[in-house]
C-alpha cells in the first residue's frame, strides 16, 4: 500500500545490522548523516551533510570516473591529482614541486613543451640561490720575457731583427709582442713589426706568425713599451718572439733597452723582409721584450 507524506524523522544512532536478503535498510547515525546498507553489509553515504553554511570535508573525492582521476589533499593548501601536485599560481617555491638539487628550470629541447632541469655546467656553482661563473680556474694573459725598461740601449736601425727565447709551459696564444723602444736625437724609429719563430734545438726555426703588416711609429728619444699585435695560437714548449724594423736609412734610426746579461739575437737582414732561421747575431744582452700569451 502506498503512503505519502513530506517528512519523515529518523532517530540518529548507530549502524543499523545488515538486513535480510533482497532488503536495504536506511538510517541516520550520530554524525547526522544518513546512510543505506545492503544485504552484503555494505554501507553506503547517502547525503554528503553539505547546505548553507556547511563545511563538507572527504579524503579524497573521485572525478567523472570510479578511480582514474583522484582528487587528495596532500597538505595544508596542497592538493593532488592521482599523486601529481596542483601548481598554483605564484612563485614556484610555494607550490610543493619538487626538483633535484642544483638545477636550474628552463628547456633544452628545439620544441615547445613541458619545462626541464637543467644541469650546472663546467666552471659554474649553484649556490643559496646563486648562479656563479667562479668556479673555474679561466683563461688570463700573462706576460713572457724580461719586463722591466733594461738600463742600457742599443742601436736598432733599419733591417734589424731582435729576438728573445721564451718558454711556454702550456699551450695559448701569443696575443701580442711588447718591446721597450725609442727614437734617435732626431725622434725618428720607423716602420715596426712583430715576429714568433718556433724553436729548433735552441735557435730560431720557422717563422709561425707575425704583425700583419709593418706599424709606424714616430717616436721622441724617450723609451717606451710600444706593443705589436700578432695573434699566433701555440702549443707548449719554446719559441722566438721579437720585432723587426722595416725600411731603410735615418728614418728608421732608434734605440732598444737590454739589461746587459742574456743571450738574445741581432741580426742584421740585409733586405726589407725577415726569413726562416736566422743563425747570426748573437749577443750578450738581455732585450726588453715580452709577449702577452692568452692561457
Amino acid at each position: 500500500m502506498a503512503t505519502e507524506t513530506t517528512k519523515i524523522t529518523y532517530v540518529e544512532g548507530a549502524a543499523a545490522s545488515t538486513p535480510a536478503g533482497s532488503r536495504v535498510v536506511v538510517y541516520a547515525k550520530a554524525d547526522g548523516l544518513m546512510y543505506s546498507k545492503d544485504d552484503a553489509g555494505a554501507e553506503t553515504l547517502m547525503s554528503s551533510g553539505a547546505g548553507p553554511g556547511s563545511n563538507p570535508q572527504f579524503t579524497t573525492i573521485e572525478l567523472g570516473h570510479a578511480s582514474d582521476t583522484t582528487l587528495a589533499r596532500v597538505s595544508a593548501g596542497v592538493v593532488s591529482i592521482e599523486g601529481t601536485n596542483i601548481v598554483k599560481a605564484g612563485a614556484v617555491t610555494s607550490d610543493g614541486i619538487t626538483m633535484a638539487t642544483a638545477r636550474l628550470l628552463g628547456r633544452t629541447s628545439a620544441s615547445t613543451g613541458a619545462v626541464e632541469e637543467i644541469t650546472v655546467g663546467t666552471n659554474l656553482t649553484l649556490s643559496g640561490g646563486t648562479l656563479d661563473a667562479s668556479g673555474g680556474s679561466g683563461a688570463s694573459v700573462t706576460k713572457v720575457g724580461t719586463t722591466s725598461a733594461g738600463g742600457s740601449s742599443d742601436n736598432v736601425s733599419a733591417q734589424f731583427l731582435v729576438l728573445k727565447k721564451i718558454t711556454l709551459a702550456s699551450a695559448g696564444t701569443i696575443l701580442s709582442i711588447a718591446a721597450n723602444i725609442g727614437g734617435d736625437g732626431s725622434g725618428h724609429f720607423g716602420a715596426f713589426a712583430g715576429v714568433v719563430y718556433e724553436d729548433n734545438a735552441g735557435a730560431p726555426n720557422k717563422i709561425i706568425g707575425g704583425t700583419s703588416a709593418p706599424l709606424f711609429w714616430i717616436l721622441g728619444t724617450t723609451k717606451r713599451w710600444v706593443t705589436f699585435p700578432v695573434g699566433v695560437n701555440v702549443a707548449s714548449g719554446d719559441y722566438w718572439i721579437g720585432v723587426y724594423i722595416a725600411g731603410n736609412g735615418a728614418d728608421t734610426s732608434g734605440r732598444i733597452s737590454y739589461t746587459g746579461s742574456g743571450s738574445d739575437i741581432k741580426n742584421t737582414t740585409g733586405g726589407s723582409y725577415v726569413y726562416d732561421a736566422p743563425t747570426s747575431g748573437g749577443t750578450s744582452n738581455d732585450y726588453s721584450i715580452y709577449a702577452n700569451v692568452l692561457a
